[in-house]
């Protein structure tokens, strides 16, 4: 099904344009004109960015009396420059011959470029149309935005709008802090649940298999506190087996659960938010796996076969990039969020913080159960129903013979 993202949407959520800097006066203007080019995005992919230096420039001043919604989007589209970052003299020189004089052109984008590096920039002239110049108040100025900022909101919109539909309620916890903040490390696995004594041959409690104590005295007198928390433990447990068994996951309910704080399973999908999970999961898998469409996007990626890859898409960004693939126009680059790794990358993106500890550990665990050769992993998350809506699964590499 097309996805159609109403501005009313952006509102509703009370999510900010993804403006990049905001500059000097204009900002409703600016705010209208990044608005234009989120839900216009598909539009502009006829333009195929190929490079991260690569800059798109749209028109959208507009006589007094009228707004950017006013405008063709496939005109606007169609008209659109292609810049690069790389050729500032360029980008001044074009902006000058637009109306913006280089004295005022040259040092806002020198300023843009730079706070953007290595990013695809997506501009729009915005404010006054050139009709107006005569204006004593004439005012014009631009907007900024990037391509992973638009496609950031774009998903998260998508996926919001899809768990509304569903009737299903949206998490409060989403982000990839989350994850880390519910994650234990192996020393807290080992403390007694009692006493938080460390100790290597403890006892686990029998019901959730998660627990551990140094003696059946700390075990009953840890029970009353422990109750709800068991229950909660082997619903995870028996969610998180349920896509394994179904699905193909990689992981086990006891081996992700057994990682979780006491704190993290109140983040962990309601019976609801799995079941909206599942269906998802399932879909992505027909449609994205199986058809061979993401083993042929990463396939460039992987170089050596005997290196481990790994891929992690949000499901937001799944269905906006099915949307607009299936809508594509002819010579246009359909372009996606994901985030694609090698086995030999985690110990920079551990460095960089990209990753935490915790993370890169269960990374390695995922590495060791997928041959390079036949396989790579990947890992679909639907953020909007909390950090634990993440499934891992083996993809083979023949698959890229699938795809269309």
């Amino acid at each position: 099904k097309d996805v159609v993202i109403p501005i009313t949407a952006l509102r509703e959520l009370r999510q900010p344009a993804p403006i990049t800097m905001v500059m000097g006066k204009g900002v409703e203007e600016q705010k209208a004109g990044v608005d234009w080019l989120l839900k216009n995005y598909a539009h502009l992919e006829q333009h195929r960015l190929t490079g991260d230096d690569d800059v798109i420039v749209v028109d959208l001043r507009v006589d007094r009396g009228k707004d950017v919604w006013s405008l063709d989007a496939e005109l606007v589209a169609a008209s659109a420059k292609m810049l690069s970052s790389k050729k500032l003299s360029d980008a001044v020189r074009y902006f000058d011959g637009i109306g913006y004089p280089q004295s005022y052109g040259k040092p806002l984008l020198k300023q843009l470029f730079k706070k953007a590096a290595n990013q695809n920039l997506l501009l729009a002239a915005v404010g006054d149309s050139r009709r107006e110049v005569a204006r004593e108040d004439f005012s014009h100025c631009v907007a900024c935005t990037t391509t992973k900022g638009i496609l950031d909101l774009r998903s998260k919109l998508v996926s919001s709008m899809a768990a509304k539909r569903a009737g299903v309620e949206l998490s409060d916890a989403i982000g990839y802090n989350d994850i880390g903040a519910a994650k234990m490390d192996n020393s807290e696995r080992k403390r007694c649940g009692m006493c938080g004594k460390e100790g290597q041959n403890m006892r686990c409690c029998a019901a959730c298999g998660q627990v551990r104590y140094c003696d059946r005295d700390c075990q009953k007198r840890h029970w009353k506190q422990h109750k709800t928390v068991c229950r909660r433990r082997q619903e995870a447990t028996a969610m998180t087996n349920q896509l394994h068994d179904q699905l193909g996951s990689l992981e086990t309910g006891h081996n992700t659960v057994k990682w979780i704080s006491d704190e993290g399973l109140g983040k962990f999908p309601s019976k609801e938010q799995h079941s909206e999970f599942t269906k998802a999961v399932g879909a992505f898998r027909t449609n994205f796996l199986e058809s061979g469409l993401v083993a042929k996007m990463v396939w460039d990626h992987a170089g050596d076969k005997s290196v481990p890859l790994h891929c992690n898409i949000d499901y937001g960004d799944y269905v906006d990039f099915m949307s607009r693939w299936c809508d594509g126009r002819p010579g246009s680059r359909t372009n996606i969020n994901m985030l694609v790794c090698l086995s030999s990358d985690l110990d920079k993106m551990r460095a960089t913080g990209a990753i935490t500890e915790v993370g890169a550990r269960m990374m390695r665990d995922v590495f060791a159960k997928v041959d390079p050769k036949t396989h790579f992993s990947c890992c679909f998350t639907y953020k909007v129903l909390g950090p634990f809506a993440e499934v891992i699964l083996s993809v083979p590499w023949s698959t890229h013979d699938n795809a269309p």
